[in-house]
């Protein structure tokens, strides 16, 4: 349970920074404006209430799509502009994610 909280707070991490790039370059100079600050209240609560439980995949890798369709598209507009630049500003914490999600990937193929 302990290791679920921790990587949901590494994912919720890199989208906080991804929005905050997002934001900063088509929106706002402060933190983050209240669209932004929507959007990322919506996906803290759809992290929490996945169905996968301890076993969440990253949801770019999931079958399972729990946003509503006009959502999902502010996120992935979101992570298009912020994933190549998130390189330059959080390199470590993308190469994290990076070998995480190849991980994830393996083990996907492993039991399929």
């Amino acid at each position: 349970m302990k290791q679920q909280k921790r990587n949901l707070q590494k994912e919720m991490d890199l989208v906080r920074e991804m929005l905050h790039l997002y934001c900063k370059k088509h929106h706002t100079d402060s933190p983050l404006c209240e669209d932004c600050e929507k959007l990322l209240t919506d996906i803290k609560i759809r992290n929490e209430r996945c169905p996968h439980g301890e076993n969440k995949p990253f949801c770019s890798l999931c079958e399972i799509h729990c946003y509503h369709p006009i959502t999902r598209e502010k996120v992935i507009r979101v992570m298009r502009y912020a994933g190549p630049r998130m390189l330059f500003f959080h390199p470590v914490m993308v190469l994290k994610h990076a070998f995480s999600t190849l991980i994830k990937k393996q083990e996907r193929l492993k039991n399929d």
